[in-house]
């Protein structure tokens, strides 16, 4: 990647920016403060930032640095949330400073050098594997998509998204022993992290030069995150699949057992017509939105790029769903990255079309933006 290219990407990442905080601090403008969440007075307000700042480490974030500063062991149902970011990353900074009142900076300071990472490294992938016209569009697809401000957050969506691409790129390049490693950091950040193991595997056979029992051992790696995880989850709490038992207390519907997409479609759906329409209603539509057009953006990569990578976002995509809801839908769509390669497609095929769509993602992201600041639920 050469030096005037990381500037152009550099100089968008710097308008994202500024777009986005320029939401949040002029959010109040557009709906009153009324955060949905606790802990804010352990967590967010300690900080000294100004609330449009501290606002990005809401929901999730507030769990985040209980993790980092108190472990696993104060809170209910923290064992949601995969250690690599809060225990690993931004315990390292604690225990270096002994305080808690920096993480939250230091938490949205590598949240965003994670994103910029991912930006270029995405850049750099699309353009050896397609064209520059067809990265770029992809980059401004991330950009704009609606819920790309959990990329600046104190959430895990840029670092995984960052070892996501990174280990792909690894198979790109045949360095399997490296795509098993950051496929096992991934699947320690997040559950869905696993679902890089069964992809590599698929890149891994369409390379009939690459096969072998040492290439297959490297990527298996890829488990190890998770395996740790729940090895700690077992000698701790005496259950290792803890992480998914604790999930039907966070509300929205969720369940324990296993419920088949179709059904939460028509749960979906019902939500629609039954619900008041409040400010709430946007978020089912969203989420109705991502559960369904989602999957049929998908299924429109499936020709346009590798197998490998459209069984990953397959998986991601269908298993939240398993829980019995599309909450967070429009979040969890963020890591099915096929997507960001058919926006790029469209912006050098058919531009016209994709600047309508880029419109639509625009004006969503401000939604949600002024929503999520403002602490109402978003995703």
């Amino acid at each position: 990647m050469t030096k005037r290219i990381v500037l152009k990407l550099f100089f968008l990442f710097i308008i994202w920016h500024i777009g986005v905080f320029s939401l949040s601090y002029f959010a109040d403008r557009f709906l009153p403060y009324k955060p949905s969440f606790s802990l804010i007075d352990l967590t967010l307000i300690p900080s000294g930032l100004p609330r449009s700042i501290y606002s990005f480490g809401n929901f999730d974030g507030v769990h985040y640095i209980t993790i980092a500063r108190d472990g696993y062991n104060h809170v209910e149902g923290i064992q949601a949330f995969f250690p690599l970011f809060p225990r690993i990353v931004l315990g390292v900074f604690h225990d270096f400073f002994g305080r808690s009142t920096e993480l939250l900076a230091i938490g949205l300071i590598l949240s965003n050098l994670f994103f910029f990472g991912f930006l270029c490294l995405l850049f750099t992938f699309i353009q050896e594997k397609f064209n520059p016209k067809t990265a770029w569009g992809a980059v401004i697809t991330v950009l704009i998509f609606p819920t790309s401000f959990f990329f600046g957050a104190l959430y895990t969506e840029s670092l995984f998204m960052l070892l996501v691409i990174g280990s792909f790129y690894a198979a790109h390049r045949k360095k399997w022993r490296l795509a098993g490693v950051l496929a096992a950091f991934a699947s320690c950040t997040r559950v869905v992290g696993i679902f890089l193991v069964p992809a590599l595997l698929i890149e891994l056979w369409s390379h009939k030069e690459q096969r072998s029992a040492k290439n297959v051992l490297a990527i298996l790696i890829g488990c190890a995150g998770l395996l740790a995880y729940m090895a700690y989850l077992w000698t701790s709490f005496g259950d290792p699949l803890l992480f998914a038992h604790v999930q039907s207390g966070f509300g929205a519907g969720r369940s324990t057992t296993i419920v088949l997409y179709p059904q939460v479609l028509w749960r979906s759906l019902k939500i629609l017509l039954t619900s008041p329409r409040n400010i709430a209603y946007v978020t089912y539509i969203q989420e109705f939105a991502a559960g369904t057009l989602g999957l049929i953006l998908l299924l429109l990569a499936y020709k346009r790029v590798p197998k490998s990578w459209t069984v990953f976002a397959l998986l991601c995509f269908f298993f939240p769903p398993l829980t019995g809801t599309f909450s967070s839908m429009s979040r969890y769509l963020l890591v099915c990255f096929p997507i960001y390669i058919l926006g790029g497609w469209l912006y050098a095929k058919y531009p016209k079309a994709i600047y309508l769509l880029w419109a639509i993602s625009f004006f969503l992201l401000c939604v949600n933006t002024i929503l999520f600041i403002q602490g109402y639920w978003v995703a």
